[in-house]
């Protein structure tokens, strides 16, 4: 990618590959979507990618001492336990970048047109995407139109669509979303669209599809089979731009 580029989309948000042939596969609406299962097994095999937490949230918790355990003294301490939730470990997931303000800078004009330009920030986490050719190639495209693509592919279908922008942060689930998750209300924003603050720098938007509130036909799950992916089409995007990003190796 240029060190400045003009984007004529409104709403974008940028999907990156490591071969160009499958950016042109994903603005052609062929692409998958996965599990968090899946993003959480690449944290295992490979350090720096995936997170093993996605989808997960901690809670405080009181920890009993074991009555073997003479170190602890029979003294009870404070915990983080991991939480997860059914509605959104069913779920599959599209990530991209959202260019809101912080992954993109004001860049001047050119011709009376706005420039662009990637925050340190986000480049240095697009730098260690690269492969071996030390390139990435980028899909930038409607973020409005692929929420509508995939609202009609879901529905279609009989499930359920939602999207946000990904929420950093390290602060364990309050006393009140505690209560809800209690009360029956599944505050999926709260897992679905959240990460720990060390992966701030991917300024990440979340397309999600998952089943309906109810849904006893496990459509979903029978899409899924034995795989952690499922393979989406949608129709070809009509807004969107290529672009080839060397990386910076220094």
């Amino acid at each position: 990618m240029q060190n400045k580029v003009r984007i004529d989309i409104e709403d974008p948000c940028i999907r990156l590959f490591g071969k160009r042939e499958y950016a042109e596969q994903f603005v052609e609406g062929h692409f998958r979507m996965s599990t968090l299962k899946r993003y959480r097994k690449m944290a295992e095999d490979e350090s720096g990618i995936g997170d093993p937490y996605e989808g997960i949230r901690l809670i405080e918790a009181l920890a009993l001492p074991c009555n073997e355990d003479h170190e602890l003294e029979n003294t009870p301490r404070m915990t983080s336990v991991p939480l997860r939730i059914p509605e959104v470990e069913e779920s599959v997931v599209l990530c991209a970048t959202s260019f809101r303000e912080g992954a993109l800078e004001t860049a001047g004009e050119a011709d009376g047109r706005h420039l662009a330009q990637m925050s340190k920030r986000f480049s240095e986490f697009v730098d260690r995407q690269g492969d071996e050719a030390s390139r990435v190639y980028c899909a930038i495209f409607s973020a409005r139109e692929m929420t509508n693509a995939l609202f009609d592919y879901a529905a279609q279908r009989g499930l359920a669509f939602i999207c946000n922008e990904i929420e950093y942060g390290c602060l364990p689930l309050t006393e009140k979303e505690i209560e809800d998750l209690k009360q029956g209300q599944p505050a999926i924003h709260k897992f679905l669209f959240h990460k720990r603050e060390g992966y701030s720098d991917q300024f990440e938007y979340r397309y999600a599809i998952l089943p309906k509130p109810g849904d006893t036909a496990g459509v979903l799950a029978e899409m899924l089979g034995s795989k952690e992916f499922i393979d989406v089409e949608i129709p070809p995007l009509k807004q969107f731009q290529l672009l080839e990003y060397q990386v910076d190796e220094s």
